[in-house]
């Protein structure tokens, strides 16, 4: 009777531990399937967003391109030394090429004195038609230290 209670226990904490799994191993042809056939290019885009020119942890970027309007085609987000780099079926494969407008939002973790989801930068540069940040990705041309400096 003993045993039989131990596998019942040992049963679930093993299916938990086995569908908790945060390793996954996606091929290209699992992903070329889930994106409905062909992956689009993407070419690596990467840098730092600073404030008043201290690399900052916590903004979020936002990518708009012409095909998708006033909805974002991409985000991101900073890391807390300041870098970020845009993922499109992989961490850090980059973005289709294309012309961007960009936005971003200062908006730090729960638990550091501010309410999540509330912008430290009060909204100014969340406004992709009202701010003069684009991003120009050509075929083929990996870009690095693509650096913002927001200010305040």
């Amino acid at each position: 009777m003993v045993f039989r209670s131990g596998v019942f226990l040992l049963l679930p904490a093993l299916l938990l531990h086995v569908g908790c799994s945060d390793e996954r191993d996606v091929g290209k042809d699992q992903l070329k399937s889930m994106a409905g056939g062909e992956l689009k290019e993407v070419i690596p885009v990467s840098g730092i967003v600073s404030i008043d020119g201290t690399p900052t942890a916590g903004v979020n970027i936002y990518a708009y391109s012409k095909a998708s309007g006033l909805k974002a085609a991409n985000q991101t987000r900073t890391e807390p030394d300041g870098t970020y780099c845009w993922a499109t079926y992989e961490p850090c494969d980059g973005l289709p090429p294309g012309e961007y407008r960009l936005a971003f939002a200062h908006v730090p973790k729960e638990g550091h004195g501010n309410k999540q989801g509330e912008d430290l930068l009060r909204g100014k540069y969340r406004d992709p038609t009202k701010n003069d940040f684009t991003l120009q990705i050509k075929s083929g041309e990996p870009q690095t230290e693509v650096n913002y400096d927001l200010k305040k």
